[in-house]
């Protein structure tokens, strides 16, 4: 995840909904890179943070 990218789209006032569609990833990582960003220092609002066993339940598109 490009996270030059991902900085853009969070200017802009993108959602965590809006990241994950715009970068094509689960939501469930983009809250998890989302709250890494925390971790960095940021002071982003997360609705949530998911359970780290949630890949168990992603089922593959196509």
């Amino acid at each position: 995840m490009d996270d030059d990218e991902l900085i853009d789209l969070m200017k802009q006032d993108y959602d965590v909904v809006q990241l994950s569609a715009a970068m094509g990833t689960n939501i469930n990582l983009m809250l998890i890179k989302l709250n890494e960003l925390n971790r960095m220092g940021w002071q982003l609002n997360l609705p949530y943070v998911p359970h780290s066993d949630f890949l168990k339940n992603v089922r593959p598109e196509g």
